[in-house]
């Protein structure tokens, strides 16, 4: 999912530098600064935290890279 989720944040990040044209200067920046935000949610999400639903019960767990470092699920849920 990580790497669907990374072409399709990069292509939509090139589009938007290299596409948008000059008379939304001023929204660009936003858009830009929006799509910059999103990619570092994902890797946060995606390889730092990694969470696991267990279903039926309400609770999981998490497998990422941060909680591996000793970083406990808690801090995690605070950083996002």
């Amino acid at each position: 999912m990580f790497a669907a989720s990374c072409c399709c944040n990069a292509l939509a990040l090139f589009f938007l530098v290299t596409q948008t044209p000059p008379c939304q200067a001023m929204v660009r920046k936003y858009l830009i600064a929006i799509q910059i935000i999103l990619i570092i949610n994902d890797v946060n999400l995606e390889i730092m935290f990694q969470p696991i639903p267990i279903f039926p019960a309400l609770g999981g767990f998490a497998v990422g890279l941060l909680t591996r470092a000793g970083l406990s699920v808690l801090r995690e849920l605070g950083i996002n």
